[in-house]
């Protein structure tokens, strides 16, 4: 679903007792271990990454990601990409989130594959919504 003025992408932190099925409904079968993944995913950009209480964001368009709570801190990033600089916690979590839905849209197969390519392919598209005309987005 494309963004339009119209129909603005709204950004909506997941309350607390919705969190356990937040993970399952945007992750499937790979809710066991998700976390962990993203949490090494952010150990390998972060180096100064310790853990924290991490906020979980639903995108209108159907997107998720989940981000360090630490909301006026900034990280030092080294990413894979060869960028290396600082970054909000929030735009510390979309990046790990982005790095992981692409390795796992191309590890898995069939419904699992679709998943992860969809997640990738919202959030992706909401950052780029996002840089155009900021929407409701977390602060």
């Amino acid at each position: 679903m494309m963004q339009t003025e119209l129909n603005p992408l709204i950004c909506s932190l997941v309350a607390t007792p919705r969190r356990m099925a937040a993970m399952p409904r945007y992750v499937g079968r790979f809710y066991v271990v998700f976390e962990s993944m993203l949490y090494q995913q952010m150990k390998g950009l972060c180096r100064e990454y310790r853990g924290a209480y991490w906020l979980m964001w639903e995108l209108s368009n159907g997107g998720f990601y989940m981000a360090p709570g630490r909301r006026d801190e900034m990280l030092n990033i080294e990413a894979m990409n060869y960028f290396s600089g600082q970054m909000s916690a929030d735009a510390a979590g979309i990046t790990a989130c982005l790095y992981l839905y692409s390795h796992l849209s191309f590890h898995t197969e069939g419904a699992d594959q679709e998943r992860f390519s969809r997640l990738y392919h919202s959030l992706r598209i909401g950052l780029v919504s996002m840089t155009k005309k900021r929407p409701s987005w977390p602060q």
